[in-house]
């Protein structure tokens, strides 16, 4: 992993990751993330400088994806498959108002979410960083468009890797846009990695690189916050969206 380094900006690192589904269709989905500290950011200069992007990853949760939804309107009642993956085994369970009901399901998870939402799950039971708890958010910015029956063979990936883990557990604030490449602007990276680094000025916007190199499909952020003990939680665990789950994954049972 490449870092940007200085006392004075704002360690930013922007990994590709790309994964490849086989046989008859190619989806590659890439993965644009920033890895901040509070820090004031390094003077640089912008990389669009004749664009304006109003939304950045410093915009509140829930703003891009309610704007991206007047612009693009999405399928009534359509759940986009995502599929959420830990370094290895655990728990996944998201909020849904139901308190000690609410699904908790077997990491990988397949779950169906709709564009224009914002979750708050929770990530758990994780062999490598035993005891703790996680709990980052997806904003959902647009879904894909497959063929009719066929949705659930192109899931989203939603992936938490140990040294984004790693980086939360020591205060940082790790933001992630999930896009689908265009073609014409198809990177000279081997998809075969899905771990490929490359790195941005401190300064840049991950969601307008995003949206120049494809479609913006999720926002991740993954921090250390965790829920008051001592007050309501309703504003950090938000209201979250219709969620679909699919009885294959109903199996989890409570953390």
């Amino acid at each position: 992993m490449s870092w940007l380094d200085g006392s004075s900006s704002t360690d930013h690192s922007f990994r590709t990751r790309c994964w490849l589904n086989t046989r008859k269709a190619i989806l590659v989905f890439c993965t644009v993330f920033v890895l901040s500290n509070p820090a004031s950011l390094r003077s640089a200069p912008p990389s669009h400088p004749r664009v304006y992007h109003p939304l950045d990853q410093r915009t509140p949760p829930g703003v891009a994806a309610y704007w991206n939804t007047i612009n693009r309107i999405p399928t009534a009642g359509y759940y986009q498959p995502i599929r959420i993956q830990l370094p290895s085994t655990g728990k996944v369970r998201f909020f849904t108002g139901r308190g000690a009901n609410d699904p908790a399901l077997d990491a990988p998870s397949a779950v169906g979410v709709a564009a224009g939402h914002t979750y708050r799950f929770q990530i758990t039971n994780m062999p490598e960083f035993p005891g703790i708890e996680l709990f980052p958010s997806l904003e959902i910015l647009d879904h894909l468009h497959p063929p009719t029956g066929l949705a659930d063979r192109f899931p989203i990936p939603v992936r938490f890797l140990d040294d984004e883990i790693e980086a939360a557990l020591r205060g940082r604030m790790i933001t992630k846009v999930v896009y689908l490449e265009q073609p014409q602007r198809a990177s000279s990276i081997d998809i075969r990695l899905p771990d490929a680094v490359a790195t941005l000025p401190a300064n840049e916007n991950v969601l307008a690189e995003a949206d120049r190199l494809g479609r913006p499909l999720l926002i991740i952020r993954l921090g250390a916050r965790q829920p008051s003990p001592h007050r309501s939680n309703a504003r950090f665990l938000g209201r979250n969206g219709p969620l679909h789950i699919p009885a294959k994954s109903k199996e989890g049972g409570a953390p």
